[in-house]
């Protein structure tokens, strides 16, 4: 509401979608239909265009459900725990990037419910979230299934060795399809993971130099995680108003998603010991299926950090760390709520003793 204000009063050019950038940039002669392995962010693109095309405040909420989902997926990952309901207040921004892009929210969707399919066996469920991502994200079935494999081969010790043969022919099969279909978009992530091995002066995506020492690593790490500071969206609200093309009321909602996000971020490395020991044997006052996700949504996380550490040099836009940022949310509310367990737990405990 803020933001349709901004902009019906001039303040800001940008408004609508970054689909429907897209789209209008058939007029410039740039034809985003030539990249054939982004069909279904094509429909995406074409389903904004043509539910209004102009600058309407309705096209603003098309991706609100995508962020509603994926507040529900997360609900009942979790055992449809209460602690868990309202999480997506917690990271202000993942709303707001809901009233703006409608690709990104649902890539992130695709990638959760795979995660819960995995765990719970929903394989239909799998399936289709993973052909959605062929002609979305191509690349994010990688960071989705490395964790998923790795929880087949680690984690399904009740599952007889048959059946965890099966399950990797079947991924096997899978991924022998998509290399021969895909094969030319799977060359050109070859190619780009050959050229950071071998280049002697690689560059990230932007053309930048990359640092590829242990330094230079260590600093694109901290850059990603401790980025941006609240002090420095402050101070650019301070000094010039907002951001020059979003408007003031993204710097505003990025400035609180930050400063809850290092408040979370602050109470997980304090309490530093419960994450490791989740890791090992997992929050007690979740289910054994609800650990699970938890360990492949952090396996998944990691990959996802890696991937745009790599290629932004840390230094990405708060909605590409967005999965970063939910997952140390969830891990704040997921300490916190071993610590009640375990007083309750405690309490209990004492009193049956002086009984």
């Amino acid at each position: 509401m803020f933001f349709s204000m901004e902009y019906s009063v001039g303040v800001v050019e940008y408004f609508n979608s970054d689909e429907l950038g897209y789209t209008l940039l058939q007029k410039e002669n740039f034809n985003y239909t030539d990249y054939p392995f982004r069909a279904l962010w094509h429909f995406l693109n074409d389903l904004i265009y043509i539910t209004g095309g102009g600058y309407s405040f309705a096209n603003k909420l098309l991706a609100l459900p995508f962020v509603i989902l994926i507040q529900l997926v997360t609900y009942i990952a979790f055992d449809r725990n209460k602690a868990f309901l309202l999480l997506m207040l917690a990271c202000p921004y993942f709303i707001y990037i809901g009233t703006m892009d409608l690709r990104d929210t649902l890539i992130v969707l695709l990638c959760f419910s795979s995660l819960y399919a995995a765990v719970h066996k929903r394989y239909y469920v799998l399936l289709l979230s993973i052909l959605l991502l062929i002609f979305l994200r191509p690349f994010a079935i990688i960071l989705v299934l490395i964790p998923i494999i790795l929880f087949v081969l680690l984690f399904r010790k009740k599952v007889s060795f048959s059946k965890k043969v099966g399950g990797l022919i079947f991924i096997s099969i899978m991924s022998v399809c998509i290399s021969v279909i895909f094969s030319s978009i799977i060359d050109s992530y070859i190619y780009r993971v050959e050229y950071l091995l071998t280049a002697e002066n690689a560059t990230s995506l932007k053309g930048e130099p990359m640092d590829l020492s242990p330094r230079g690593v260590l600093i694109y790490i901290l850059t990603w995680v401790f980025t941006p500071l609240p002090s420095s969206l402050l101070d650019r609200l301070l000094e010039s108003g907002g951001h020059a093309v979003f408007g003031l009321t993204d710097d505003l909602v990025r400035l609180l998603h930050q400063i809850i996000y290092f408040s979370c971020l602050t109470y997980v490395v304090v309490n530093f010991r419960y994450f490791i020991s989740s890791l090992f044997i997992g929050y007690r006052f979740l289910s054994e299926e609800a650990n699970k996700f938890y360990q492949l949504l952090l396996a998944f996380t990691l990959s996802w950090s890696f991937v745009y550490i790599l290629f932004t040099l840390g230094a990405a836009h708060s909605r590409i760390k967005i999965v970063f940022t939910y997952f140390v949310v969830i891990s704040a509310v997921c300490i916190f709520k071993e610590k009640a367990y375990n007083r309750i737990r405690y309490s209990i405990s004492a009193s049956k003793d002086n009984e």
